[in-house]
């Protein structure tokens, strides 16, 4: 009997994979949680449930708001000075989105609704996307169950598996925590999710309308439509280009060519020089902390640090073998590992940026709902280690261990970038995946 069977004969008890889920939520989201503020020694005061708490009451930042509602003020005056010069650099509002993002601002000022930016209402539209997300990771384990050849499940195991993907995703740290601080990262899970889901129900072209949307707010993640061109997925090609050249269209008549080219300031700034502080969980983060670059516990609003060449060549080299990975998962391959190579391709652009925050993590939640079927399709000897990696890493990424910072200060710190080294045991977890897979299927397309 394989993962996620059930017993013949009509018994309706839960399912090996219901229950391990069931497990899996308890001991990680409930037994991990509780016990952290009850260690001996100073224990952990914040954890992961009271965000949890900040979404069931309705309570959230501007992390996102305040800096977007600054630059769009600021255009709305014209100034001499180029948006990023002015703001960034010289004022210190880190607004690090495009100047295609307050596209999105200036539809929702032209609703007939009151204060349509104010921070109740982008907050708003986070909490019921956060509600959404738990939808969308119910959908696409159903269906990367289907097709990864999973058994079908009990109507009870169904009722399970939703109730679990709620629980899942209200007690999954960078989400919350994205929805704690007022990011619009809480969008683009929902979007990077709705891509997912499209994909396995062969909606392309829908796929890569959403798709744009993301990039409309966060370019960085555009390594994921690289990956589709190399693919020739003319249909999610077609479904991004189309409105993507309308939002770059729109952006350039609305701020300018100057502002666009002062944006690459930034994004040449961010590369260079990245942030120290822990929740930058990323190669620059890693190595700045190890370097001993300033103090990782205070996060210093005078924009970020020092140049330091070898932080620099570091960052630079991770993010190059990162993309690499991701374009050679677009490799020919049979129809069934395309969404695993999405998957890849997601989580490497998440990895290989400068500075990635814990909250942007949020976007592996669904790439974990993928995960998991796929790995369950594994042959028998392959898939106890594979299972066991993803795990672990979903334990390192979904979790807040903000007690690790107390060694920030020893040759241990590496330890405070436990959700970066858990996205990266993902991310090979789902290349051992797809190559396992791969090789599984070799056999019946030469017989």
């Amino acid at each position: 009997m394989t993962a996620g069977e059930r017993p013949q004969g009509g018994q309706r008890r839960p399912s090996r994979l219901a229950l391990g889920l069931l497990l899996l939520f308890v001991v990680n989201s409930l037994l991990v949680n509780w016990a952290l503020p009850r260690l001996p020694s100073s224990p952990q005061q914040t954890t992961t449930l009271g965000y949890t708490q900040v979404w069931l009451e309705r309570q959230a930042n501007s992390d996102s708001w305040r800096p977007m509602r600054a630059a769009l003020r600021f255009e709305g005056r014209q100034p001499e000075e180029p948006l990023y010069t002015r703001l960034f650099f010289e004022r210190k509002i880190h607004f690090q989105y495009p100047p295609s993002s307050l596209l999105v601002l200036e539809l929702l000022q032209a609703l007939p609704v009151d204060e349509p930016i104010s921070n109740r209402t982008l907050n708003g539209i986070s909490w019921w996307a956060v509600l959404l997300l738990a939808v969308a990771v119910a959908r696409i384990f159903g269906l990367a169950r289907r097709r990864y050849g999973v058994a079908p499940a009990s109507a009870s195991d169904e009722a399970l598996f939703a109730v679990l993907a709620f629980g899942i995703t209200l007690c999954f740290y960078p989400v919350v925590r994205g929805y704690y601080l007022g990011q619009i990262q809480t969008w683009i899970d929902l979007l990077v999710a709705g891509v997912l889901w499209a994909w396995l129900e062969d909606r392309k072209r829908v796929a890569g309308v959403l798709f744009s949307l993301v990039c409309l707010i966060k370019p960085t993640l555009a390594l994921v439509a690289l990956w589709g061109l190399l693919r020739r997925e003319g249909r999610f090609l077609a479904g991004f280009a189309a409105p993507m050249a309308l939002f770059a269209l729109l952006s350039l008549a609305l701020y300018g060519w100057d502002n666009h080219v002062d944006y690459l300031r930034v994004l040449s700034y961010l590369s260079r020089h990245g942030e120290v502080f822990h929740a930058n969980q990323s190669m620059n983060g890693v190595l700045n902390r190890m370097f001993g670059n300033g103090d990782s516990l205070v996060w210093d609003r005078d924009l970020l640090l020092a140049y330091d060449p070898w932080v620099h060549a570091g960052t630079l080299a991770s993010s190059l073998v990162l993309v690499g990975l991701a374009l050679w998962a677009a490799r020919e391959g049979e129809r069934r590992l395309e969404p695993l190579g999405l998957g890849i391709a997601i989580v490497c652009s998440t990895l290989a940026a400068p500075t990635a925050w814990t909250h942007h993590y949020g976007v592996t939640l669904p790439v974990f709902a993928l995960a998991l079927p796929a790995v369950l399709a594994l042959d028998r000897n392959t898939r106890r280690m594979v299972l066991l990696s993803l795990t672990l890493s979903f334990l390192l990424v979904s979790n807040n261990y903000r007690l690790l910072n107390r060694l920030h200060d020893t040759p241990f710190n590496l330890l405070q970038s436990v959700v970066y080294f858990g996205g990266l045991l993902l991310l090979a977890v789902l290349l051992r995946t797809r190559a396992g897979l791969r090789a599984r299927a070799a056999p019946a397309v030469a017989s």
